[in-house]
């Protein structure tokens, strides 16, 4: 696979998160998908979700949580089976009310038949865990 073609599949599951399209993310997806997330003291999600019923529980599980504002790509990079995936969120805690805003990075992993298997994101774990933190 070249890297454009992995970089193009990157933005079809973002375009699909976005406008909430489970079923078209979950067709970019190896059946063994891992989906990992930083350690969130306080925050509504697990650090691991595995197969696609598990992203599909992520979709579920962030659905109350958190109103997201925005969404920035701000690079992509990509290498041999691997794409890294610099940007930015912003958006409020439903809970508490509480604004957030942290840089991230995403780095996914691909399988030789063009399938997304991994998925880990790093991020400012500061900022969000004590959005759900802080009170109405």
């Amino acid at each position: 696979m070249s890297n454009q073609a992995q970089i193009d599949i990157v933005q079809k599951i973002y375009a699909a998160f976005g406008t909430g399209d489970v079923d078209g993310m979950l067709a970019l997806l190896d059946d063994s998908i891992t989906f990992e997330l930083p350690n969130l003291p306080g925050v509504p999600l697990d650090t691991l979700y595995t197969g696609k019923d598990g992203v599909r529980q992520f979709m579920v599980d962030r659905g109350p949580a958190i109103e997201y504002k925005s969404f920035v790509i701000d690079q992509i990079f990509s290498d041999q089976d691997h794409v890294l995936v610099l940007g930015q969120t912003s958006g409020t805690v439903l809970a508490t009310g509480s604004p957030f805003s942290y840089e991230w990075v995403q780095v996914f992993t691909f399988t030789p038949d063009d399938l997304v298997v991994k998925f880990r994101e790093f991020m400012d774990t500061y900022v969000l865990v004590n959005a759900f933190k802080a009170p109405k």
